[in-house]
């Protein structure tokens, strides 16, 4: 029995880079100009500072980067004010008798970055494919009912890695079945096996057996015409010894059926022509 592959597997790949990629560098030459402006409000304090370039980068208090709050970001800014309202984000009050007064204590950061970092990283190219003979054979179409076939999942550039996850199989009536887990097992030996990666980590391959009770997911070649085929009639085990039998006995239930109507046809031409004798 010759059957068309129609075994579709929907798979997830995780690719992790294992191999850094080139970059390039780009220093950036900018200061602080002068000495930072303190202006301190009754609600709030201020900082004022004038770099030599557009500021791009980040001003918080130390240990509160995280923050939103205690953070504001900066972009191509001439002039930069960093506000904080007293007594938040770890704010220190402290007392003072001479003078008398309340001082305010924090340590706020200005990040500069003097280095830009770009990358380009090329997006994987991944294929899946059906194979005979072994994961390294050659591709098919079509297999015949105890062959084995292979699955291969494949990726390229060779410096990341691989994880097939969640796969599925999509049988005749349109629903899914997994046959790989979110953790890339597989979840029924006898649909497919274990999964086996080579050194690289950017191939990975799989085995199955067609068989009867597996034909369900498969479908037949279309027809000629270009029309899809419909689903096959998968006949059970137990009656593949009876099978020519069956084929008889409906061949000849066939041709009795064909003779009786035969007969009823001959009959009713009769039963005209008597009918039309009568009027004569």
């Amino acid at each position: 029995m010759l059957l068309r592959l129609g075994l579709l597997v929907c798979c997830t790949t995780l690719l992790e880079t294992v191999i850094g990629q080139t970059k390039v560098i780009n220093y950036i030459d900018n200061s602080i100009i002068g000495t930072p402006k303190v202006i301190c409000a009754e609600n709030d304090l201020a900082l004022d500072i004038v770099t030599s370039k557009p500021f791009r980068g980040n001003i918080f208090v130390k240990g509160r980067a995280k923050d939103k709050s205690c953070r504001q970001s900066y972009a191509n800014n001439g002039t930069n004010s960093y506000s904080l309202p007293l007594g938040k984000c770890g704010m220190q009050r402290l007392r003072s008798a001479n003078p008398r007064g309340v001082n305010f204590m924090v340590t706020v950061i200005v990040m500069i970055p003097t280095t830009e970092l770009s990358d380009s990283m090329q997006m994987p190219k991944c294929e899946y494919s059906v194979r005979r003979d072994g994961p390294n054979g050659p591709t098919l179409t079509y297999a015949n009912v105890g062959d084995t076939v292979f699955h291969v999942w494949e990726c390229t550039p060779a410096d990341m890695g691989m994880l097939v996850k969640k796969c599925f199989v999509t049988d005749g009536d349109g629903e899914d079945h997994a046959v790989v887990d979110f953790d890339g097992c597989a979840t029924d030996p006898f649909l497919l096996s274990e999964l086996s990666y080579d050194a690289s980590l950017m191939r990975a391959h799989a085995s199955s057996q067609i068989d009867v009770a597996t034909s369900e997911l498969l479908v037949l070649d279309p027809a000629d015409r270009g029309l899809l085929a419909p689903s096959p009639f998968c006949v059970p085990r137990l009656l593949l010894p009876v099978l020519p039998l069956l084929l008889i006995t409906i061949v000849s239930l066939t041709v009795v059926s064909t003779a009786l109507v035969i007969r009823r046809q001959n009959h009713k031409k009769e039963l005209d022509v008597l009918q039309s004798s009568r009027y004569y």
